[in-house]
């Protein structure tokens, strides 16, 4: 084994995930630190002073294009591309800058998730976020409150009045019959 640390040019010794790209340099993902990648010979570590956008990075992707993707913890998405740095926030369209993981699909369209804000999707122009329900800024006073129960809909809960209850009817001679064989 051959180890590798700070001093051999880490910028963090707590490694949390490492990817190989296409041009097989190895890229190592840091609890903080920001990143590293090891060319074979050297590292060359990244933070903000370099561009990244967060030194917190919890995710990693190289993309079909051969760029290489950093969702950060509070930064948002940090694209590398040869030797800069460009960066997408919720100003560029993300929900929120919080990004756990990246993925891309088939299309070579990223799959974003964040840390609450949901699933973004980006299809190399713009954002479109995907949440659990839709956020209603101002409820429209045309629409029914869902709260309030509509007066016209029967309530599921009680019975109604107008039909017979089989299981607390008492028998009548009405709905009470018999019949026996000999």
């Amino acid at each position: 084994f051959t180890s590798f640390s700070k001093t051999n040019g880490l910028s963090n010794n707590n490694i949390r995930s490492v990817l190989e790209d296409k041009s097989g340099n190895l890229w190592f993902r840091h609890h903080e630190g920001g990143v590293s990648r090891f060319s074979g010979n050297s590292f060359t570590s990244y933070d903000e002073s370099e561009g990244l956008s967060n030194y917190r990075v919890w995710s990693i992707l190289e993309d079909s294009g051969g760029n290489i993707w950093f969702g950060t913890s509070g930064g948002g998405v940090c694209c590398f591309n040869v030797n800069s740095f460009t960066t997408f926030t919720k100003k560029e369209g993300l929900p929120e800058n919080r990004i756990r993981s990246i993925i891309e699909d088939k299309n070579s369209k990223l799959w974003i998730g964040t840390d609450g804000g949901g699933l973004s999707c980006y299809d190399g122009m713009s954002f479109t976020t995907y949440t659990e329900k839709p956020v209603i800024e101002k409820p429209d006073p045309e629409l029914p409150d869902p709260e309030v129960p509509d007066p016209e809909k029967p309530d599921p809960e009680k019975p109604d009045p107008e039909k017979p209850d089989p299981v607390n009817e008492k028998p009548t001679a009405s709905n009470y019959s018999t019949s026996a064989s000999w």
